[in-house]
């Protein structure tokens, strides 16, 4: 049987004014604070910590030459790496600057690019080497977006950083400045040491390289002696070879699904002291599908390295040569960094094309 509610009854039931109020304003007063909260709290705890985090592990092992303005010279710009008559690639080089569409020699680099269209190469995907041959080490070489290291970064074009930096190839470089736990030194100089769980990509002052599983330095006093006489040290990943020059068969523990999953990609080899070289795998389209990190692996391993290691890759996967691209970015994305090639201050190729610019 259904009861009907007399309308005195209803009015028994509604809240007095006053209890209305309270409710009201402190609801009002709940919102505020979330806001304040999100808006203005967090972010300013989250902008200190980070720039203490920066105070902290911001630093220099050396004074080695950089491009950026600010940069001082060390002992190694005195003195070659190689002595004239032992370096064991001098025969691939040439005493004046030579430049081909798909080459470039001269006393201290020999380049080659290689490219592999759909169906050429060991994957789906079309791919382009830059095969390098550095007679100094300082050849080899790393520029930031606005020529100087910025915590958080911004990004310039490719050709834009080629320009500023002079580079003969070049291609994306690690996106530091969206790790802020990963460690960056750059042309002999140390801005951070590594806080997380990155595999780290180490090039020394004699051209050796090591590739330094994630987990396995915990202190910043380990770092110290991993870092010391390091010209680069790159931080993405994960390291693709392991000391035998063969895939790891765990590349996709503990990584995002982006990264092992079948994208444009590029990364770094190293071969011997003096020989590197730089892959790019298009992707993201129907010509250029992509590949996965295991596929990546592979053409290192087809190559001929011994130790390879994964960087920025989706639409930062880029390399350029000769002031062109030559590759098909998947993305208008600026970069905040870019790992290149380019003859070293005060070398005489170096000079020459000085000349060559201004004339």
């Amino acid at each position: 049987m259904k009861t009907s509610v007399t309308h005195r009854e209803r009015e028994k039931e509604r809240l007095p004014v006053w209890a209305l109020v309270v409710i009201d304003v402190l609801a009002t007063c709940f919102a505020l604070g979330l806001f304040m909260l999100f808006h203005l709290v967090l972010p300013r705890i989250q902008d200190q910590k980070t720039a203490e985090a920066e105070a902290f592990y911001t630093t220099s092992i050396s004074t080695a030459p950089s491009p950026e303005p600010a940069a001082e010279t060390s002992e190694l710009s005195e003195q070659p790496q190689t002595p004239e008559d032992d370096w064991k690639f001098a025969n691939l080089t040439t005493d004046d600057v030579v430049i081909s569409d798909t080459g470039y020699s001269s006393h201290d680099i020999h380049i080659d690019i290689l490219s592999y269209d759909e169906g050429e190469g060991i994957i789906t995907s079309p791919y382009t080497v830059a095969d390098i041959y550095v007679r100094d080490v300082r050849c080899l070489q790393s520029y930031f977006a606005g020529g100087k290291y910025i915590p958080t970064g911004h990004g310039e074009p490719m050709l834009s950083l080629m320009e500023k930096s002079g580079a003969i190839v070049a291609s994306n470089g690690d996106y530091y400045s969206m790790q802020l736990g990963s460690g960056v030194l750059r042309n002999g100089v140390l801005y951070r040491y590594p806080v997380a769980d990155f595999d780290v990509f180490v090039l020394y002052d004699d051209g050796s390289v090591k590739t330094i599983r994630r987990k396995t330095i915990r202190t910043q006093a380990g770092w110290e002696e991993a870092f010391d006489h390091a010209w680069q040290a790159w931080s993405f990943g994960p390291s693709l070879l392991d000391e035998n020059g063969v895939p790891y068969q765990n590349l996709r523990d503990n990584l995002f699904g982006f990264v092992v999953n079948r994208n444009p990609r590029t990364g770094i080899g190293y071969f011997e002291p003096g020989h590197y070289c730089l892959v790019v795998i298009d992707g993201r389209s129907d010509e250029a599908p992509g590949a996965t990190i295991e596929e990546l692996a592979a053409v290192f391993e087809d190559l001929g390295c011994v130790q390879a290691y994964n960087l920025d890759g989706g639409g930062s996967s880029v390399m350029a040569f000769n002031g062109d691209i030559i590759t098909n970015q998947s993305a208008d994305r600026k970069l905040p960094d870019i790992i290149l090639v380019a003859e070293f201050e005060g070398s005489p190729a170096e000079q020459d094309l000085k000349l060559g610019s201004e004339g």
